[in-house]
C-alpha cells in the first residue's frame, strides 16, 4: 500500500468498492491486499494506491479505496490490462458475497 501523505497536493480520482466477505474467508481477502491486486496496478505508473478498511461492528464489510491520478488513466489501463483484470475478478469472487461500487470522487485541490 502506497502512502496516504503522497496524495494531498496532487489531484486523483478514487474508487470506493464494499466488499460483503463469506465466512470463513476473511483472512484470506485480507491476506492479499498487497499481492495479486498491486502487482497488478502497479505496472502503471498513474496508479497511487489502494487502502482496504474494515468495519468495527461489522466484521465481514470491508471499503476499499483505489486512487489513481485520473479516470481516463484508470480506464486505458483497465482497457490494456482486461484480460488479467478479468481474470484476478473471477479468482478472488470465491472470497466474497457482493462486491458493489459505492462511489467514485474526483479530487478538487
Amino acid at each position: 500500500m502506497k502512502n496516504l501523505g503522497s496524495l494531498v497536493n496532487n489531484p486523483c480520482y478514487a474508487i470506493i468498492w464494499k466488499y460483503k466477505i463469506k465466512p470463513g474467508k476473511l483472512l484470506e481477502f485480507e491476506y492479499d491486499r498487497n499481492g495479486s491486486w498491486q502487482k497488478l496496478f502497479n505496472k502503471s505508473k498513474f496508479y497511487r494506491g489502494s487502502f482496504l478498511f474494515k468495519k468495527k461492528v461489522d466484521s465481514d464489510t470491508y471499503y476499499l479505496l483505489d486512487v489513481w491520478d485520473g479516470q481516463i488513466l484508470y480506464e486505458n489501463f483497465l482497457k490494456k490490462n482486461k484480460k488479467a483484470y478479468n481474470h484476478l475478478c473471477y479468482t478472488f469472487e470465491k472470497l466474497y458475497d457482493s462486491e458493489e461500487k459505492i462511489e467514485i470522487y474526483h479530487a478538487i485541490f
